[in-house]
């Protein structure tokens, strides 16, 4: 009876026991549940980027430097930005403006610069970082595979373009060889018809002086200057022409058709 006692005391005992090292290794669970919960359930920002690409041009025009048109300092540009993208693509230095004028006045014509700017979006923002030739180097090298990818794409669209805008010039050329080939075909034609019209005598070939148009009258107001022209007449007037005769063929069945059809001729060209 005693020793059946003591088995049931210790297998209480031993009961208790597990329960509360059950509720302990719960409670420690649940707090390293706690702990991680919030670190594992929240998501990463994502962040990505866009480019474009830009270029400026930069002059000097009596004594004076442009950006684009527009004259160093003009509120519209931001000229210390140009300044920077030229020293860097032109390996220069410019503690100040002094030294920028100085390079300035070995330009010859306008010079042009290329370069690319990037914008970094959020879920919420978008920030213009500017050219990527300015930014710090740590920042570069987290965009630059972005960025190495956007070149080849747009290196490849621009060939593109340049492929189709070269086949379309070719093509307009050649439009344009054969229209002209059809003009002298017509001509060819029309001069050899009116050869033998005049051959069989329908028509004959005629010269015909073309001469300038009537004098032209200019009117001068009262109290003007006296004129030294040797045509000036009395009543404050001056009677000019412009140009001289000129000789041209033509054909027609009288010199009257004739003379109305290089009139004709000379008004259509």
């Amino acid at each position: 009876m005693r020793a059946t006692k003591i088995n049931s005391v210790v297998r209480l005992f031993t009961l208790l026991t597990l329960t509360v090292a059950g509720i302990d290794s719960g409670a420690h669970a649940m707090e390293l549940r706690n702990a991680a919960g919030p670190k594992a359930g929240k998501k990463t920002e994502s962040i990505h980027y866009t480019f474009e690409r830009k270029t400026f041009d930069v002059s000097r025009q009596h004594g004076h430097v442009y950006f684009n048109n527009y004259w160093y300092s003009h509120p519209l540009i931001d000229q210390h930005q140009y300044v920077r993208l030229i020293e860097v693509f032109d390996h220069q230095n410019f503690p100040s403006d002094h030294e920028f004028f100085n390079w300035a006045k070995t330009l010859r014509g306008t010079r042009t610069y290329t370069y690319d700017t990037v914008k970094e979006h959020r879920p919420k923002s978008v920030t213009n970082l500017g050219p990527i030739v300015l930014l710090a180097a740590k920042q570069r090298a987290e965009i630059d595979p972005a960025w190495r990818f956007w070149r080849e794409q747009e290196e490849t669209r621009l060939s593109e373009l340049a492929q189709k805008q070269r086949e379309a010039e070719a093509i307009k050329a050649r439009q344009d060889a054969e229209l002209e080939t059809s003009r002298q075909l017509v001509k060819s034609a029309t001069q050899s018809a009116q050869a033998l019209s005049v051959l069989s005598g329908n028509t004959s070939l005629w010269e015909v002086e073309l001469q300038p148009r009537g004098p032209r009258t200019i009117w001068l107001p009262s109290g003007s200057p006296q004129f030294s022209f040797s045509n000036r007449t009395p009543y404050g007037a001056i009677n000019f022409s412009i140009g001289g005769s000129k000789y041209v063929r033509s054909y027609g069945r009288n010199s009257v058709s004739a003379g109305t059809s290089s009139c004709t001729m000379r008004g259509s060209s």
